[in-house]
């Protein structure tokens, strides 16, 4: 008998006859490090049915799915045990994972932060890695390396159709395009505020928890996030990485060197 034709169920593409690998390579497209992206707000999921569950959460119908997982230290539901787990890490402290080479893992669930963190240290046992032909650089999957060779060729094959910015990755053009149309997916449960990124909502969720994982080693101060501990640190060692053009200047956050950069501009008008 005649075989059914593939059509995705994530996006437009169709196809006349049924193939596994065609399948295969198409569903790559929607998938990072061997996960699967939402369409809707890049998120990413190991599992094709933990997809499908949260994509329930983006329909028209999002208010009407069953949360039978409620957090015993608030109001809020869930739909399935894992999400629930991530949610209750937001009301203790967080447990962040420091490899010997100062690379930290930090995530709402600590299990995940350690699983994250053995696969970076596979890249220093260089077990089982994927490495680049062109630097000393090795990931853990082969899916991380191709797009980290695009970085050697400039070739940015995801195109933004707004404003035609180029990107290494679908997930780096999905981020991009909330830009353009102002849709902010993740959101805080505590306060409701918005963000276009599930980053962005990490770091402001630990405003409600006080929970501050990025410690200082030279003093007893602690961070939101690891880009504020970096900043910090040049306290410490005086490092000025931003450097003027125009004079040489250098500068320990960029936004000092903008504010500087205007100096020049005022003395040519």
């Amino acid at each position: 008998g005649s075989s059914a034709a593939f059509s995705c169920p994530k996006c437009s593409f169709h196809h006349s006859e049924e193939a596994q690998s065609l399948e295969r390579e198409h569903r790559s497209t929607h998938m990072e490090n061997g996960e699967y992206l939402c369409s809707e707000c890049g998120r990413a999921f190991a599992w094709r049915s933990a997809l499908v569950r949260h994509l329930k959460t983006h329909s028209e119908d999002a208010d009407k799915v069953e949360r039978s997982y409620k957090c015993p230290h608030c109001d809020l539901g869930f739909t399935c045990v894992s999400y629930l787990n991530r949610h209750l890490q937001t009301h203790q402290e967080e447990r962040v994972h420091t490899c010997n080479c100062g690379k930290s893992f930090a995530y709402r669930a600590a299990l995940t932060a350690e699983r994250n963190m053995k696969k970076h240290e596979r890249c220093h046992t260089r077990e089982n890695v994927f490495s680049c032909s062109q630097c000393d650089k090795s990931f853990v999957y082969k899916a991380t390396l191709v797009r980290h060779e695009l970085t050697h060729s400039g070739e940015r094959p995801y195109l933004c159709s707004d404003c035609g910015k180029g990107f290494f990755s679908h997930a780096e053009l999905l981020k991009h395009e909330r830009f353009h149309t102002g849709h902010k997916p993740f959101q805080c449960p505590h306060c409701g505020k918005k963000f276009t990124q599930s980053c962005y909502l990490t770091i402001h969720l630990r405003y409600h928890t006080g929970v501050r994982p990025y410690s200082c080693t030279e003093c007893d101060k602690s961070f939101l996030s690891a880009n504020r501990l970096k900043r910090h640190q040049r306290t410490h060692s005086g490092e000025k990485p931003y450097l003027c053009v125009e004079c040489g200047k250098g500068f320990r956050q960029s936004y000092n060197l903008k504010m500087h950069q205007r100096t020049h501009i005022m003395k040519l008008s």
